[in-house]
């Protein structure tokens, strides 16, 4: 078996692919976002996410092909992360996709030569794999100069890809490279798809050329489509004549970097103990990296979560090597310098990155702390090799904020499992009360005054955009005391509903609107106004003479009062426009209080403001205040609002038309 093949970097294994595809006339696209654009998915973890409108024929490229190198997040397998030499939580997809302008032949070629002329790996040690029906690609790589005993065929859980049940479909192929017998399982049938270390997959070329129908046929798509992945850090493995993922270069550069800061020695071959938690560090502080970079913060929920769990692991398995100090930081410096020429976003917010996740170690810090003192003592008194009660889990959970899965492993490494029955049952029962409170506050509401009218009287037309006065509104509804009435004398506090009105009701933060409902020898002072389900509720103290509900009134707001409450809304949007630009994108707006005399704005942000932050945001805002420039409002469908760049405001739901300021 040859071993005579060169060695490359990293870098030049992605510089090398992306340059061998853009010389055939495939067009090179950035890595998208690992925030994907598509609503359906967590993180981006495909290459070809960023081009699934082109598959569905929604957008046509010019070229003949796309290529990229991107960035993808995936944290199914976390538990396995460190425990062998392929699963990373970070990794980088090489990939070439064509949408009709690149035949099968074409692309199993140019994937040929590149491999073999190019990364100049031998024949000898490559195999391919094809769908057990594809006759197809199997004479493709005949034709190359493949071997048949070089080929195998696999069923349809390997080497066939199905969007779902019905739709585009098509077989794969598979390239692999034999790493050598000493690392296989010494079967005598051992090939591509065993499940031993030996051959190893590296690109996959999938052909997307059927259009599966509900009867189980499956004609032809109108063009076939072509997407391949082909895994960086697998490649740097084989092109640096390595067997893991975590023996490549940049891996071994922040390996290096934990074996400094906690003194304990990495061994390639041992996946348990101190080279486990170093593998675990050196691919979790890429992941956090990279996320924080692309705007997502450590929270509770979906993809924050997903920051906050790999971030809190590595801080864990950290204390695991003895490392008492903060540490991550060091990371983020290293990965900056491994992989920040080849992404440029890493380099322009180091300072927030680092201090997103300064600010959260010192947090998770103090709750291993707390948290390990009680585990460690419930753990004492357990006899040798009892199980933990899955109640103790559940209080650590609950109380201490320790996540369940470091409790595992904690009470693993002690030689103990846990009662995760137990612990379940208790975080149902929590959810459980959890429910019925909610269900008692929501039947509470549910019952109300407002839900009942809902059902009798039509929604409120709102026309104060344009108008300050309205002459002729109807009186439709009366409240008083949370019953509905039909009539309200001087001296009394009620709610009025009119069918139209130029009161705009309190909403995303912005106090209600104030003024007058006047008929002949009726006076209504209104203090506020309030949005129920679309029935704008005025509330209103009656000054002079009786209001019965058909009545007809002109409702004029405080125009002065409408003014102040303009502007300071308008400064929300400067304000969240300053923040920006001197904390960085990341900030958004998480609520607000625009009252005519001042404003709140509420943002997400790792620390608070230094004055000197804070003057440069004043400074920012009152440039434009200064400038005086007009204000202009459009109404226009909310996809077009969205492209031109239209900021959503906190808690707000929009239709599909919405007026842009």
């Amino acid at each position: 078996m040859s071993a005579d093949y060169p060695s490359m970097t990293t870098a030049e294994i992605r510089s090398k692919f992306l340059n061998f595809f853009e010389e055939r006339g495939l067009k090179l696209y950035p890595s998208s976002s690992l925030v994907p654009d598509d609503p359906s998915l967590l993180l981006a973890n495909a290459g070809m996410n960023q081009f699934k409108e082109y598959y569905q024929g929604k957008k046509t490229m010019k070229e003949i092909g796309a290529i990229s190198c991107q960035k993808c997040v995936r944290t199914n397998d976390i538990d396995c992360i460190g425990e062998d030499g392929r699963h990373l939580s970070f990794f980088e997809m090489l990939g070439d996709f064509s949408f009709g302008g690149v035949s099968k032949q074409q692309a199993c070629a140019w994937a040929f030569e590149l491999i073999t002329k190019e990364f100049k790996l031998p024949l000898d040690r490559l195999y391919f794999t094809v769908f057990t029906e594809d006759d197809e690609t199997h004479d493709v790589w005949r034709s190359l100069g493949v071997a048949e005993d070089h080929i195998s065929r696999l069923g349809e859980d390997d080497n066939f890809w199905a969007a779902g049940p019905t739709g585009p479909c098509g077989p794969c192929s598979e390239i692999y490279f034999d790493m050598g017998e000493e690392v296989g399982c010494g079967s005598p049938d051992c090939k591509p798809g065993c499940d031993c270390d030996r051959f190893l997959e590296f690109w996959n070329l999938v052909f997307t050329q059927y259009d599966r129908q509900e009867d189980g046929s499956m004609p032809e798509l109108p063009h076939r489509n072509l997407d391949t992945g082909m895994g960086l850090e697998r490649m740097a493995a084989i092109m640096q004549h390595k067997t893991a993922n975590y023996d490549g270069d940049l891996m071994q550069h922040l390996i290096k970097l934990g074996e400094e800061i906690s003194g304990k020695t990495y061994d390639a071959d041992d996946y348990s103990g101190a080279s486990r938690s170093l593998r675990i560090i050196a691919d979790h502080s890429r992941a956090v990296d990279f996320m924080i970079s692309d705007g997502i913060l450590p929270g509770n929920e979906g993809r924050e979560y997903v920051l906050r769990r790999l971030l809190r692991r590595a801080v864990f398995h950290g204390r695991l090597l003895g490392i008492e100090g903060a540490f991550l930081t060091k990371f983020i410096d290293e990965v900056n310098a491994q992989m920040g020429e080849a992404y440029p976003e890493l380099l322009k917010n180091v300072a927030l990155v680092k201090g997103i996740v300064a600010s959260e170690e010192e947090r998770f810090s103090t709750t291993l702390d707390n948290g390990r003192v009680y585990l460690d003592e419930a753990l004492a008194a357990l006899a040798d090799g009892a199980v933990l009660p899955g109640d103790v889990a559940f209080k650590l959970h609950d109380t201490f904020g320790f996540p369940i899965d470091l409790t595992v492993e904690i009470a693993g490494t002690a030689g103990h499992d846990v009662d995760m029955d137990g612990f379940t049952a208790c975080m149902e029962d929590q959810k459980a009360r959890a429910r019925a409170n909610a269900k008692g506050d929501a039947w509470g509401s549910f019952n109300d005054v407002w839900v009942e009218l809902s059902d009798k009287v039509a929604a409120t037309e709102f026309d104060g955009y344009d108008n300050d006065v309205i002459e002729g509104a109807k009186v439709v509804a009366i409240v008083r005391n949370g019953e509905s009435v039909e009539s309200a004398a001087a001296g009394e506090d009620v709610e009025v509903v009119l069918d139209r009105t130029p009161f705009y009701a309190e909403m995303g933060g912005q106090q209600g609107d104030a003024g007058e409902l006047s008929a002949e020898g009726v006076t209504l002072m209104v203090a506020d106004t309030k949005n129920h389900n679309g029935l704008y509720a005025h509330v209103a103290h009656v000054a002079e003479g009786t209001l019965t509900v058909g009545a007809t009134v002109t409702a004029a707001l405080d125009a002065e009062r409408r003014g102040f409450l303009r502007r300071n809304h308008t400064a929300t949007h400067l304000l969240d426009a300053a923040l920006k630009q001197v904390l960085g994108e990341h900030v958004s707006q998480a609520g607000s209080l625009v009252t005519p005399e001042h404003l709140r704005f509420d943002f997400t942000h790792f620390e608070a403001l230094s004055s000197e932050q804070l003057k440069a945001v004043e400074d920012l805002v009152n440039q434009q205040i200064f400038a005086s420039k007009p204000v202009v409002t459009r109404v226009m469908g909310i996809d077009e609002a969205k492209a031109a760049g239209a900021v959503a405001l906190f808690g707000e739901k929009y239709g599909d038309v919405v007026r842009v300021v």
